[in-house]
Parts: C-alpha cells; structure tokens; sequence
C-alpha cells in the first residue's frame, strides 16, 4: 500500500484518537505532529499509535514517552522493523489477559476470517478468561474482543445492523508480530509445511499446523500426548492421529477433502477424557462415537449441502465437559 500523505495522515491519526471532529488540544499538538512524522505514512503505524493514545489525552507525558519510545520510527527503520517496534509498544500497554487473548489469534493463518462467536468460547476453554462478581466469562470474553478492534489490533470484517463486529481478520504484519511473541513464550507454535524439522519446545502448549499441502507431515520431533491445544488446517490425509494426544483439552479442526467420498474418523475423540472444546469444519462426512456420554450435547452448525455427520442411532451425542462442535461448509 503506497504511504499515505502527511496531511492524510494527520487526518487519520487526529479521527482515531479524538473522534469524527478530531480537535487535537494546543498542548498535545506539537508531540502529536511528531508521532505522525514517525509513523511515515504507514496506515497500520498511524491508526495502532492513535488507538494507543486515544485514552491517554489527558496525559501529556504519556504522549512523551511514547514520541521518545518510537525513536526515528518509520522514517529510517524499514517498514517491518518499524513495524515491529510500533506493535511492540502497543502489546506492551496491554493488560496480561489481553496479551494472552491476542497472542492466541497466532494459530490461524493469514486472512483467515475469524467468527467473534468461535473465538471467545475457545478463550474461555482455554482459561484465559475470568469471571468476576458482575459479569459472566463470556461477556468479559466479548469485552476483550471489542478491546482489540478498538486498538487496531484486529481488524472487523462482518458488522451487523447494529454495530457490533460479528468476525475479524489479523493484519500479517500483526500476525507475524504475535507469532514471534507466541513463540518466545511457547505460547503457540505454529508449524507449515516448510518447517516441520524446526526446534520445538520440550512441552508445547498451543499446536498449529497449517497443511495445506498433501504432502505436509507433522514436525518428527513433537510429542503427541503432551499437548493440550491442537489446531489443524490442512486437506484430511495429513491429519496426525487424534487419538495420539491424549491430554487434549482444545481441539480445533479445518478439514478439506479432494473429494465428497472421503469420510473423517472422529471416533477417537471418545478417549480423550479431558477434552473441553471441539471445533470442526470440513467438506466431508464425519465419523463421531456412538457411545453416550454424559455431559454437553454436542452442537452442529451448517450441516446441510456436503457437510453431513454420522451420529449415534438416536441422533445426538454429548461429552464430558465439551463445549461445542460445530460442522459447516
């Protein structure tokens, strides 16, 4: 995208941190030209430091430290080193639980188009939400998800009658930010095609792979049964063997066939006792337990066209603590 303008950007930034009438205060208005500078015409700079502030106007040495913080800024640094240490800043005015919330979003892929229904049950099953006495885990899981568009850290793509943002989408430059974060802390790992012989941590939390390739294999030297989340892209025969991870808590899956006859075999998931969530999308036919399991009924979306699922003779199923599945094209 080719940088905005100075006068553009100004624009930008004033709109972002004060609103439609962007009347910027006489004494925040010299820093403010500074950062605008900084921010070299780079939109994804100018709206993530502008959200940054947008809370901060009554604090002038706020302001400051973020002009002396941001250095030379874009103006001489290449775009995603700039990048890198405008995001940085950003991440690090983050309260822990919404650092953990965003790094999070680093098991999907680049313009994967995220539901805000989807992802804040897989917060709450991961345990990176926590009532209070006011509000339950799913109203502060949606408070977090606001808290994120409205700090440019993702962006809305589906908004409905009412304003409310029903799904998001990662900007790579952000994506590649929080996976490098994710990595560090070994909070998600995410794995291609092109690194399946890459270093893991002794004990990975969080396991993404993205096979979209049908040659792809998962990494040799992980280990299975120590993981607790697992999320899968890729076309079905590159599926590792569910059952293998055993202490499998978060289970996201979004399957591809090359054709309608192939069929996926789920029946395993009967044997991972500690299994709280369970997420399915595919273009084939799924074959779930035929044993009743106390607990949640299972949930299927979108269930019509190819999408179709082999279920026990009484038509339902539920498990142990499972939040939901859901099937959709």
């Amino acid at each position: 995208m080719k940088p905005l303008g100075h006068d553009d950007s100004r624009k930008l930034f004033f709109r972002t941190t004060f609103g439609p009438q962007y009347e910027c205060p006489p004494e925040l208005s010299e820093v403010a030209n500074d950062i605008v500078g900084k921010c070299a015409g780079f939109p994804l700079a100018v709206v993530t430091i502008a959200s940054l502030l947008a809370n901060q106007m009554g604090k002038p040495e706020q302001w400051n430290f973020v002009n002396k913080s941001l250095g030379h800024g874009l103006r001489t640094n290449p775009a995603s080193e700039g990048m890198k240490q405008v995001l940085n800043l950003s991440y690090n005015n983050l309260p822990l639980h919404l650092k953990a919330c965003l790094m999070y979003l680093s098991i999907y892929q680049e313009d994967y188009i995220i539901q805000r229904n989807d992802l804040v049950k897989q917060w709450i099953a991961e345990g990176l939400i926590h009532a209070t006495e006011e509000k339950d885990m799913e109203e502060i899981s949606r408070i977090c998800f606001d808290e994120l568009i409205s700090r440019r850290l993702i962006k809305p793509v589906h908004i409905n009658d009412n304003g409310d943002v029903l799904s998001c989408t990662v900007h790579h430059m952000v994506l590649d930010f929080i996976k490098h974060k994710s990595l560090e802390e070994n909070f998600v790992t995410a794995i291609d095609p092109c690194q399946t012989t890459a270093p893991l941590a002794d004990k990975v939390r969080r396991l993404s792979l993205h096979f979209g390739n049908a040659e792809a294999t998962p990494p040799t030297n992980m280990i299975p049964s120590q993981v607790p989340t697992l999320a899968f892209f890729g076309v079905i025969k590159c599926l590792p063997s569910i059952v293998e991870f055993q202490l499998l808590q978060v289970l996201i899956l979004h399957l591809w066939g090359e054709d309608e006859s192939i069929s996926v075999d789920l029946t395993g998931i009967s044997e991972l006792f500690r299994l709280r969530y369970l997420y399915v999308t595919c273009n084939a036919t799924l074959k779930l337990p035929q044993t009743q399991m106390r607990g949640l009924q299972l949930i299927f979306g979108d269930t019509e066209n190819r999408c179709k699922s082999k279920r026990s003779s009484a038509g339902r199923c539920s498990f142990a603590g499972l939040i939901a599945l859901k099937s959709s094209c």
